[in-house]
């Protein structure tokens, strides 16, 4: 029996969807939610159900042998940590690395002297791990943190990453699928269905990206296991979603992401299980150690730099979200007033208000301790917009008075002159 050109696409379609949708089929998602690990299999032990040459872990010290396909992508990520090394964007901060270093060898264990850590100036939440050992710690990260137990938290996962050797699997998997999608674009071509390379493409992204979503999975439980064998309240692995769901929903402009291309699972998702395993993982143990004070005291030199990064974003929405939750968490909000009073003033859309915004921000921070002079330059520039020049003359005054070696004193001495 001959097959037309439709019937043989479709054949050959649905060989290849039944082998990747049962590739891809997890054991966290069933009809009543997430599926809780077990105490057996929420150690770095699990292993049931997945190929030994995939889940085993590393051990300290260990490189893939010279002759393997992984030596060569080790020594491409080795090249790239060289340049990591002297990015322009890397702190060299020595307090801040030397504490987050302490973190990531508390976490890790016997796996501390194979992980070096970058911190790379970028304002967004995020970490990575790298198979070679290099951590690379974003300062978005470091800002969001609430206490050091929550940056434990966030580097155990991606500790787990390195352990499960997820980057390896993910660069067979990349290459196994290059490879299967130019043989089912031969079959399709040959069926004569032109349109059949973005199907194929369609499928093999698929495939990829729920091979992460579960790496993501396992990641989380290791991590969680790690933070909690150091001593650190696992508890706080959860408020860190949480916190990142919070601020992701007040951006009124953020692009809805897609849930099929989705590389991570549902944020919801992991603050629900990763409590519930926090949950399930103390029982009636001390709840452990969150750091709060100690991580405030090294940060606390630092923050200013992150917090201006982060009006640079430009996300303004997200930003005063953020910076209200740190308001809300009590240390240094003089600073933080400062900073949400510049924001409005940057943003400056009358719709919102934002003038009279940025002066009551100014304002809260000059009622607090810990008010930066330069707010009175702020406040100078906000009551020359609202056309308030005596305001706006008291307010330079008063920045003159408390700085005088500003180096822009000589500008604000005109614009003084000016609103006279």
């Amino acid at each position: 029996m001959r097959l037309s050109p439709a019937a043989t696409a479709v054949l050959l379609l649905g060989i290849p969807l039944a082998i990747l949708l049962g590739g891809c089929q997890t054991t966290t998602d069933t009809a009543s939610g997430p599926v809780i690990a077990t105490e057996a299999s929420n150690t770095l032990d699990g292993t049931e159900g997945m190929p030994l040459e995939d889940i085993k872990s590393l051990k300290p010290g260990a490189r893939p042998p010279v002759t393997s396909v992984e030596a060569g992508w080790w020594m491409k990520l080795d090249n790239m940590e060289q340049k990591a090394r002297t990015a322009g964007n890397r702190v060299r901060d020595p307090t801040l690395n030397k504490y987050v270093e302490q973190i990531v060898c508390r976490v890790a264990g016997a796996f501390c002297k194979d992980i070096r850590v970058y911190l790379v100036q970028v304002p967004h939440f995020n970490a990575s791990m790298a198979p070679n050992g290099m951590m690379q710690v974003w300062t978005g990260l470091i800002l969001r943190a609430r206490n050091e137990a929550q940056l434990a938290a966030v580097i155990g996962h991606e500790i787990g990453h390195y352990l499960r050797r997820h980057t390896l699997q993910r660069m067979r998997s990349v290459s196994n699928t290059a490879d299967f999608m130019i043989f089912f674009q031969i079959g399709l071509a040959a069926a004569g269905v032109p349109v059949a390379g973005d199907v194929a493409q369609l499928i093999a992204m698929g495939a990829l990206q729920a091979y992460g979503r579960d790496h993501e999975r396992e990641a989380d439980r290791i991590g969680l296991e790690l933070m909690t064998k150091a001593g650190y309240d696992p508890r706080e692995a959860s408020k860190v979603w949480a916190q990142i769901i919070a601020e992701r929903d007040a951006q009124k402009d953020a692009p809805s992401a897609s849930i099929f291309f989705a590389s991570h699972p549902p944020s919801e998702e992991r603050r629900e299980t990763l409590a519930k395993l926090a949950e399930n993982r103390i029982g009636n143990v001390p709840s452990g150690e969150i750091g709060r004070e100690r991580f405030l005291s090294k940060i606390g030199a630092f923050r200013e730099r992150l917090l201006r990064d982060e009006m640079h974003v430009r996300k303004f929405d997200r930003a005063i979200f953020l910076i209200d939750s740190l308001i809300n968490d009590g240390h240094r909000v003089g600073e933080l007033h400062y900073y949400k009073g510049e924001i409005h003033r940057l943003r400056n859309d009358s719709e919102e208000n934002d003038l009279e915004a940025a002066v009551t921000a100014y304002k809260n921070a000059v009622a607090s301790d810990d008010a930066p002079p330069i707010i009175y330059r702020s406040l100078g520039l906000v009551y020359g917009r609202q056309n308030k020049p005596d305001k706006s003359r008291e307010a330079y005054r008063k920045y003159l008075e408390l700085v005088p070696n500003a180096v822009d004193r000589e500008f604000i001495r005109r614009l003084i002159a000016r609103t006279s």
